[in-house]
């Protein structure tokens, strides 16, 4: 099953996916990848399939009324460590291939990624997505009170640097603008039964029409 989602419904303002989605991206979902449920509820007749890499449309744990769109970046059972801007699961450190903007302008990327760094990102041999880093940004990520109440001790924060231990069942989910996505780091995990679907492809862009990127597929 496909459905149709425009950027702006499921992004914050900071618009967290980016270069991997713009504002205005209207995208194909598909819903049956992950696997089937019983119609209208979340229990799984076979699945969920979910994988590293994977880009998704899940409901926001801290606000049932939103969704978000984020990258899986760690799935139940793993250990993450995010640590000067780089990603180790359980010891191994995620490929970053650094880009240069020229390689990118076939995303016809705007002011919004303008004095950012791109690498792309390797989870897997199969597959690889691009990120974007804001080289002069030093963040540091305070858990919410969700996280610390739900999951205490599942994770410690220090100043920029977040471990992690992923409960089963459960995603550990980032955004591709990785120093403006309200993510994981700070909120916790997505259950897999708050997974709605993976983002196939992109339809058009409503905001840059001439430069939509027609069905192509989104990695």
């Amino acid at each position: 099953m496909l459905s149709l989602l425009t950027a702006n419904e499921a992004l914050p303002p900071t618009c967290s996916v980016l270069p991997t989605l713009r504002t205005g991206d209207v995208i194909a979902v598909n819903k049956w990848d992950l696997g089937i449920r019983i119609p209208s509820t979340n229990v799984w007749l076979t699945g969920p399939h979910v994988n590293a890499g994977d880009p998704i449309i899940f409901i926001y744990p801290e606000d049932p009324t939103m969704h978000f769109v984020k990258r899986i970046v760690a799935l139940g059972g793993d250990t993450i460590v995010y640590e000067n801007k780089t990603i180790r699961i359980n010891a191994i450190p995620l490929q970053q291939e650094p880009k240069t903007p020229s390689e990118l302008q076939a995303l016809h990327l705007g002011h919004e990624s303008s004095n950012f760094k791109f690498f792309s990102e390797k989870p897997t041999a199969q597959l690889s997505y691009f990120i974007q880093i804001d080289p002069d940004s030093d963040s540091e990520f305070e858990p919410t009170e969700q996280l610390q109440a739900r999951w205490p001790d599942a994770c410690t924060h220090s100043g920029s640097t977040v471990v992690c231990k992923v409960p089963f069942n459960h995603a550990f989910v980032m955004g591709d603008n990785r120093d403006n996505s309200l993510d994981s780091r700070f909120w916790g995990f997505v259950p897999y039964d708050s997974i709605k679907g993976k983002a196939s492809r992109y339809v058009f862009n409503i905001q840059h029409f001439g430069t939509s990127r027609w069905f192509e597929s989104i990695h």
